[in-house]
């Protein structure tokens, strides 16, 4: 019975530092795919320049 209720006082912590454990998680994976997604734009910009078009140099 001892076991039971000391393992009841220290449930709340346990799954509070488990909550947030997976909450940075999510939240790093969040960022993560952001950055990602924000690289790929990026990239997909400058291909989209690519190289100085020659119109500009011939106007």
């Amino acid at each position: 019975m001892q076991h039971l209720t000391s393992h009841a006082k220290w449930s709340p912590i346990y799954s509070s530092c488990l909550t947030l454990f997976l909450v940075s998680r999510m939240k790093n994976a969040y960022v993560e795919r952001e950055r990602e997604r924000e690289r790929e734009r990026v990239e997909g910009v400058c291909k989209q320049k690519g190289p100085p078009p020659k119109v500009n140099k011939s106007s």
